[in-house]
């Protein structure tokens, strides 16, 4: 049988530099394209579970559960996705995606009309996105530093000073220089 981890990796060149080497003995001085193609090798993303609004993204009619991790094929180079409830926020290829339930505009598009998406949408393509978090139906993402919140807002988890559910990614002012987000259910903590 196949086995799945989960593979944390770091962009810096001195980690890429040892791994290489330690994986691929006698060779010296790898680097441009073969690094970037080994790297993309270890952060392809899987999904399986439930699958009623779509949240595994893999495009299956709605209500159908996958019981063994089926590749979400889109993705060239994953860094970082989390899920919520019903839905799920990956942060692949230096651009932001989302796909499941977008009720409350937890997936930042905007647009409720559509409230399941089975297969990944982009939310943003400006690079920067560097962490990313959900609740059970919000969503908090890191760009460049700052932080944005969208989706469900009854209990005033986006920090916006306000209890109004937000469809696009929409900046908390009041923080600069975060480094990590996580949500709760009806919370959500920064650093």
């Amino acid at each position: 049988s196949k086995r799945f981890n989960i593979v944390i990796c770091a962009d810096s060149i001195n980690f890429w530099g040892l791994k290489l080497t330690r994986d691929f003995p006698g060779q010296e001085n790898i680097e441009g394209d073969f690094k970037l193609t080994y790297r993309s090798l270890l952060n392809k993303l899987y999904a399986f579970g439930r699958n009623n609004f779509g949240q595994l993204g893999i495009g299956y009619p709605e209500d159908m559960n996958v019981s063994i991790p089926v590749l979400i094929s889109n993705f060239i180079y994953v860094s970082m996705v989390a899920c919520g409830q019903d839905h799920t926020v990956v942060i692949a290829d230096d651009k932001l995606y989302g796909f499941g339930n977008n009720r409350h505009g937890q997936l930042g598009l905007g647009d409720i009309r559509i409230a399941r998406i089975n297969h990944p949408l982009l939310i943003s393509d400006t690079p920067g996105f560097s962490y990313v978090a959900c609740g059970r139906e919000h969503t908090a993402v890191i760009h460049t530093g700052r932080l944005y919140t969208f989706g469900r807002n009854d209990a005033g988890q986006l920090g916006l000073q306000h209890l109004r559910d937000i469809w696009i990614p929409s900046q908390v002012t009041e923080l600069t220089n975060v480094t990590m987000v996580a949500c709760g259910s009806y919370h959500t903590a920064v650093i």
